[in-house]
């Protein structure tokens, strides 16, 4: 790599992550709320799901939001330039990496928003103390199919149009939806306090949708929506990836990029 794609990726890494601190900060709220009504099975407009500090766990909201959505569009970028003109296979990659890097900030982040804790180093401490790396890394599993699913609908739907803002927000939209029952699995394994394998929270869902009105396939989806989030969850993803992939590109053309 030249000195020039260098100076190039590393423009691109710091408008990632000016993407990611303007999508931490103006969401958390939102996805304080979401996560609380899918683990206490609650209607995400439910009060109690907003009451309290609106902003705890911004700090490891933050990194992990900077990698997981900020930094999506970089290494999206980096990887297209580098490795593979095939956009599912960015995805994937960008879906892997995300989903490693970010389950310990994820892990912290939704202790602290289950307790009263406002110490991001204090909650990974205590963490760590109750199971080593392997409490920090639960919820490893799902969030890689989560990310890896997600990062290959996203990837592959944002360019097949003009990659503007409309684009990405409904490409996000599929992407969060199609993934959803991960993400679902996700949420469960970190409001637990004992870990769940990923299966047993399928499947158990499965027999949840099909216990519920098991002669109206509308009346299953309806209630599949609802438990997923499918619409708030979605709704979030796709105004948070379209808000940050226009960050992304002013800073870039800004950049001179």
């Amino acid at each position: 790599m030249s000195k020039a794609d260098w100076s190039s990726t590393q423009a691109r890494f710091a408008c990632g992550l000016a993407s990611g601190l303007g999508q931490s900060t103006l969401f958390n709220p939102y996805d304080r709320a979401m996560y609380r009504s899918i683990v206490e099975k609650k209607p995400f407009l439910d009060g109690s799901n907003w009451r309290g500090n609106p902003f705890a766990g911004v700090s490891p909201s933050f990194i992990q939001r900077s990698v997981s959505a900020g930094l999506y569009f970089p290494l999206e970028d980096f990887f297209r330039r580098t490795v593979s003109t095939n956009y599912a296979v960015d995805g994937i990659l960008v879906g892997i990496i995300g989903g490693v890097f970010t389950t310990p900030f994820n892990s912290v982040k939704y202790a602290m928003w289950s307790s009263a804790s406002t110490s991001m180093s204090c909650t990974a401490r205590d963490l760590y103390a109750s199971g080593g790396a392997a409490r920090l890394m639960r919820g490893a599993v799902p969030t890689l199919y989560r990310d890896m699913s997600f990062g290959v609908v996203f990837s592959v739907l944002r360019h097949k149009g003009d990659n503007g803002f409309v684009n990405n927000v409904l490409a996000a939209f599929i992407a969060t939806a199609i993934s959803s029952p991960f993400n679902y699995a996700r949420m469960k394994v970190y409001g637990s306090h004992t870990p769940i394998p990923t299966s047993i929270i399928l499947s158990g869902l499965g027999r949840e949708i099909h216990s519920h009105h098991p002669s109206s396939l509308f009346e299953q989806a309806k209630f599949t929506f609802r438990t997923l989030n499918i619409g708030w969850g979605a709704l979030r993803v796709g105004l948070g990836m379209g808000v940050g992939s226009q960050i992304y590109n002013m800073c870039c053309n800004n950049s001179l990029l």
